[in-house]
């Protein structure tokens, strides 16, 4: 070896480019990190660890296994996916839809639950979106007093996510 070169730290925007998907519209959340190069955490305030759900988060990942096919496979992968969540502890599902958006097949959960460490009562959505081999997850926390003002924003946030494979 005859030389070395240092490369500079990778900034946030950096990786959030490199994802396999990009957030066209992000709803007034900002990425606080992301996470294992498949992931971006987004949050609306001024906290970049949030505790309790202390204010709305929004986690984005793309998955690198094949989803399941069938529309009833899906709805059990959808919703063990939620129950697996450990950050949140009794919930009771409000809505499980399945449904096709722009040629892709959905399936969302709107939920109430609590926050396991706190005890905080918390809405939960949860959007899966099948893209032929892989899917894309988000799931949006917020307390409950605040769903009539996140839940839209999370819906614009999900709607927004352009996969790149």
């Amino acid at each position: 070896m005859k030389s070395i070169a240092l490369r500079h730290d990778v900034t946030l925007e950096e990786k959030v480019a490199a994802l396999p998907f990009r957030v066209a519209e992000t709803a007034g959340f900002r990425p606080v990190r992301v996470i294992a190069g498949t992931s971006v955490l987004y949050t609306d305030g001024p906290k970049d660890m949030i505790k309790a759900v202390e204010q709305p988060m929004m986690i984005v990942g793309a998955s690198l296994q094949s989803p399941p096919n069938s529309d009833e496979q899906r709805k059990q992968f959808a919703q063990a996916a939620l129950y697996a969540n450990q950050v949140i502890k009794n919930i009771r599902i409000e809505r499980s839809d399945s449904f096709r958006l722009r040629g892709q097949d959905w399936h969302e959960i709107v939920a109430r639950a609590v926050e396991a460490d706190s005890g905080q009562p918390i809405v939960v959505m949860q959007s899966i979106r099948f893209a032929g081999d892989r899917y894309v997850r988000m799931v949006g926390l917020t307390r409950e007093d605040q769903r009539d003002q996140n839940l839209p924003r999370f819906r614009a946030i999900a709607d927004s996510v352009e996969t790149k494979f």
